[in-house]
């Protein structure tokens, strides 16, 4: 619900780049020079002007309009442009600042859709963003803070609960198509899953058409996830109660999002100090301290 009004808070420009501003402000004063943000691509999140209108998309100086003379609204690249134009204010009225902020996007979709045809169009639209948005979303981080990391950074995601939603598998053909249209047109855009983020094997439901195997269930993501070449999950927690897929992480380098605070106040675990991080450090994996919706857990 505290998700849900902070995105209605946020659909008109003004207070969403009054937002971008202070995120930058607030992870610079923190230490940090590089960010990774999870934006939720749904239609129902796309920004509107200060009047409540949708955005157009023009062409020199003129709205354009479909074969059915209706006016052609924008997609999310309103708020790929406001994130763009946000960092080069920000890093000019910055200047004196020895580090420079840079931002890469991943672009998320919620894995409860009941239908394939709205992630299918999600997935083409994260295309066309890369064409036009390459320096910003799911490329190479223009400023890498390890040697570790400087394979491709931002790229694709499924979010939401994860052991009510839809698995990986379910999803298995679209994300398939995805890698391939994505060879199609030359693009790299990665997988990072959140997957894992439970204590549950199994799901608390299953669709009609649905078979009780291990791929549908919520510990058959970390499997999926490997299988489809994710470059690192999100928090991963269950993935302790299988040592070898932790081996193959480990040598796969596939890096684990571990957000302590987070996985806390969700009840994965009692406390910071007894955090999975440490048995996946201890069996060599790559896990990363970090946040999840800080606003909501700082």
């Amino acid at each position: 619900m505290q998700t849900q009004l902070a995105a209605g808070l946020l659909r008109s420009e003004k207070p969403y780049r009054e937002y971008v501003r202070a995120m930058l402000t607030a992870n610079h004063d923190n230490g940090y020079d590089h960010l990774e943000l999870r934006p939720c691509f749904m239609p129902k999140n796309a920004l509107v002007r200060e009047d409540g209108t949708p955005w157009y998309k023009e062409k020199d100086g003129k709205i354009m309009v479909n074969e059915k003379g209706e006016k052609i609204k924008t997609g999310n690249e309103t708020i790929m442009n406001i994130i763009q134009d946000e960092l080069k204010k920000w890093n000019l009225a910055n200047r004196q600042n020895t580090r420079k902020m840079t931002v890469g996007i991943i672009y998320c979709f919620p894995r409860s859709m009941s239908a394939p045809e709205p992630l299918r169009e999600a997935m083409a639209e994260c295309i066309k963003l890369k064409q036009e948005f390459g320096h910003l979303i799911c490329g190479m981080s223009n400023k890498p803070t390890s040697k570790a990391f400087t394979h491709k950074f931002a790229g694709f995601d499924l979010i939401g609960e994860e052991d009510k939603g839809k698995t990986l598998y379910h999803w298995r053909e679209e994300l398939v198509r995805f890698q391939y249209d994505c060879g199609k047109e030359k693009v790299e855009i990665p997988f990072l899953f959140h997957c894992g983020e439970t204590k549950k094997r199994t799901r608390e439901s299953k669709l009609e058409d649905e078979e009780y195997t291990t791929y549908e269930d919520t510990e058959g993501n970390i499997l999926d996830a490997l299988l489809l070449g994710t470059k690192r999950i999100g928090h991963g927690w269950i993935l302790h109660e299988n040592p070898l897929l932790m081996k193959i992480y480990a040598e796969r380098k596939i890096a684990i999002e571990c957000p302590l605070i987070s996985n806390e106040i969700l009840g994965l675990t009692e406390n910071a100090s007894g955090h999975q991080i440490y048995k996946f450090l201890e069996y060599g994996l790559m896990a990363v301290v970090c946040n999840d919706n800080p606003n909501l857990t700082k």
